[in-house]
């Protein structure tokens, strides 16, 4: 029953993998342990079925039909490791390095303890008993890398289970039999090695000894616990190392999309700002050539400033008050008599950092429902300016856009154009809750609106 049960177990791991792994790539396609294994494989029932694959790390696979796996036996160990596999034993020796360390210390201070309490009691000397941990040490490391091999699998975790505890039973095991090694090796004579590979019955001699004098009992227990207790916290580095990689890939692809969604939201700027400029330009072609003309020239420099900052999601206040005035200055062309517009900025917040064409889309639909709505001049200010909030210690950046057009016609609180929509969703997209656009208006006519979103100082090349 145990050997079934332990070829079954066997047949779970990946040897190959586990050997590439472990350092024996150069000799795993002719070791006989890969000639050993699939002959134990075939012969059970199962061991050629097409079923879920566990790889080194305990996950369940995709299944593979034996066809494919028999026509290319080969692929596994050319293709190399994954990287999760090859993670592996940098954290079994980060972890286990500082544990065993630490049981070492203990242990020897423990035995010296006690022959200083207890002097008639004959107990190894510090340096065999740093010499049994150091063996020990070498047989631990293999078994945690074995542990992770077997890993927990979805199918016939009864024996994953039985596995581990083989491993730790046999770890248990082997702590005295290393430690009487450990005497003989510092023994010129080496007297007990001898005896034991005698084959005279001094072996199973050895083994009643160790029973009947209750080492078994002290040593097999202390070592067992010692064993679980290290490969936990092997296990909990190894999940909480996965924990925070996938934390990341979860950051960089929410980032990403950001980064999409805010491509895609300029891009609908983009040919939604020059529809409307060539549209207006169509209607001057043969009235006013002449100004048409000025206005293709000044289309053409700002286009120039889009593509210059189309890789950029923030440019400096200044830029963007540069391209919003010579937009303006196109739409002054087009109503020389009905549009006016000035544009005020404090000095202190020049270099903030602004959305590439946040300006823009506000400034467009106050001319497009001010100055084209009005018979009479109408007046677009531009205003910039810090807003410290004491209770907070933090600083915002408010960009106003007023004008004394009709407020009925900008649609107030609606967000129906495209301008404001777009607008909304770009400051939600890069300041979550930190921003505000407000649209208003005030007492003194028109239409107003308003932006607040922090402050941030930077440079962009």
């Amino acid at each position: 029953m145990g050997a079934a049960t332990l070829a079954v177990l066997l047949q779970e791991v990946d040897w190959s993998g586990y050997l590439q792994t472990i350092g024996f790539s150069g000799v795993a396609a002719t070791s006989p342990v890969l000639l050993i294994f699939p002959a134990a494989m075939s012969a059970h029932p199962k061991a050629l079925e097409p079923d879920a694959t566990t790889s080194p790390d305990g996950a369940v696979g995709e299944s593979v039909p034996p066809s494919i796996a028999s026509t290319e036996p080969t692929v596994a160990v050319a293709s190399g490791l994954s990287p999760a596999a090859r993670s592996i034993w940098p954290v079994i020796l980060w972890v286990t390095v500082p544990f065993w360390l630490l049981m070492t210390a203990t242990r020897v201070a423990s035995y010296m303890v006690r022959v200083a309490t207890v002097p008639d009691v004959k107990i190894a000397e510090p340096f065999e008993r740093t010499l049994q941990h150091v063996v020990l040490f070498v047989v631990l490391i293999f078994f945690y890398r074995l542990a992770f091999a077997i890993g927990w699998p979805k199918q016939r975790r009864w024996l994953a289970a039985l596995g581990h505890m083989a491993l730790a039973a046999v770890f248990a095991a082997l702590a005295t039999p290393v430690l009487t090694l450990a005497i003989d090796l510092m023994n010129s004579e080496m007297k007990w090695l001898a005896e034991m590979t005698a084959g005279d019955g001094a072996l199973t001699e050895q083994l009643r000894e160790w029973a009947s004098s209750g080492i078994l009992a002290v040593s097999v227990p202390d070592f067992f616990l010692s064993y679980w207790f290290g490969l936990l916290l092997v296990f909990g580095a190894r999940t909480y190392l996965d924990l925070r990689d996938h934390k990341l890939r979860l950051a960089r692809l929410e980032g990403e999309t950001v980064r999409a969604r805010l491509q895609a939201l300029r891009m609908q700027l983009h040919p939604h700002f020059l529809f409307n400029t060539l549209h207006s330009v169509s209607g001057l072609i043969d009235s006013r050539p002449a100004v048409a003309r000025q206005i293709i020239v000044r289309l053409g420099d700002l286009l120039r400033r889009t593509l210059r900052d189309g890789g950029s999601d923030l440019v400096p206040l200044a830029r963007e008050i540069d391209f919003v005035r010579n937009y303006l200055e196109i739409q002054q062309l087009r109503f020389p008599d009905r549009l006016r517009f000035a544009i005020n900025i404090e000095p202190a917040v020049h270099d903030a950092m602004v959305p590439g064409l946040i300006l823009q889309p506000l400034a467009e639909n106050a001319v497009l429902h001010g100055a084209s709505e009005e018979d009479e001049c109408v007046q677009v200010t531009i205003e910039a300016r810090q807003i410290i909030d004491s209770s907070q210690l933090t600083r915002w950046l408010e960009l106003n856009v007023h004008n004394t057009g009709n407020a009925h016609a900008e649609g107030v609180g609606s967000g129906a154009h495209i301008g404001i929509g777009n607008t909304r969703e770009r400051l939600r997209a890069l300041y979550g809750d930190q921003c505000l656009v407000e649209l208003s208006e005030p007492a003194q006519g028109g239409f107003l609106a308003r932006l607040r979103i922090p402050l941030r100082e930077g440079v962009v090349g």
